[in-house]
């Protein structure tokens, strides 16, 4: 070969061309979109793509580039001047196999101002998806998603949405996850279960985005079964509960205060 360049830790899967350029495009398991310019070897990176990426293609007149990932059901438009994600088509994405050998049922629940279902995707995703027109519409990434080697990622336990809740106004949505213990060789319990519950705040420029504004860490002993949400008018605040396999029912309310930059904000 007359040069060699290195980025990739693991395995490339597709590279493309650009059309009358010196640019180069590169994707792979890392789920980075890698553009290469060989006149200099300067790179540019497009990153967090959601998951393993299988194909890149360069359209003729050199301005998009379309990337697919297999495992997410979907493939980007990626703008190859400002090196970002202008558009996505994508399908309903299921659950790694990981996943279902935890917790069998998906989460379930129907957004308040979209009128859709919210179905459980893959690795900590929610999907909201058009049953009219057969595609999903928007995404949420609820649970951070590291990407490791296969052989690292093998038997390591792996987190899952075990519940979802929204406000009758989607104002709130809450969130439960957790992940089961681990054992070692002779079958004694090295972890005990660990899990979140996460309240998040819709905003304002997207329907289905939600900022997360408290996580409270192991508020049961065991998997959270139910989720419940509702506003008090009376009082102006929001009252959560939480049930688990603990036996256990915990109530929880919304309290307004100020953050460091003197701006009112609303937490549990």
């Amino acid at each position: 070969p007359s040069r060699t360049l290195h980025w990739h830790s693991d395995q490339v899967r597709s590279l493309s061309f650009i059309p009358s350029s010196s640019f180069l495009a590169s994707v792979g398991v890392e789920g980075v979109a890698v553009l290469w310019n060989m006149a200099n070897l300067e790179r540019r990176y497009l990153p967090r793509l959601g998951g393993v990426l299988d194909h890149v293609v360069a359209s003729p007149d050199a301005s998009t580039l379309l990337i697919s990932c297999r495992e997410a059901n979907k493939i980007m438009i990626v703008d190859v001047g400002g090196m970002r994600v202008k558009g996505v088509i994508s399908g309903l994405a299921s659950a790694s196999r990981r996943q279902e050998a935890f917790h069998s049922d998906p989460p379930l629940a129907i957004h308040p101002r979209l009128r859709l279902p919210v179905v459980k995707g893959r690795y900590g995703q929610l999907q909201v998806f058009d049953p009219m027109r057969d595609r999903v519409v928007s995404e949420l990434q609820v649970i951070e998603k590291y990407l490791v080697e296969p052989s690292i990622a093998e038997g390591l336990p792996v987190p899952d949405i075990e519940a979802v809740v929204f406000s009758s106004d989607g104002r709130w949505m809450v969130t439960a996850e957790g992940r089961k213990g681990t054992e070692n060789e002779e079958g004694d319990s090295v972890t005990e279960y660990l899990g979140y519950l996460k309240f998040w705040e819709s905003s304002e420029d997207n329907e289905f985005g939600y900022t997360l504004r408290t996580c409270l860490y192991r508020p049961h002993k065991k998997r959270i079964n139910g989720l419940a949400i509702q506003y008090d008018a009376s009082i102006g605040e929001y009252y959560a509960t939480s049930v688990g396999e603990d036996r256990r029912l915990k109530v929880y309310q919304s309290i307004k205060k100020y953050d460091r930059n003197g701006e009112r904000v609303c937490t549990w």
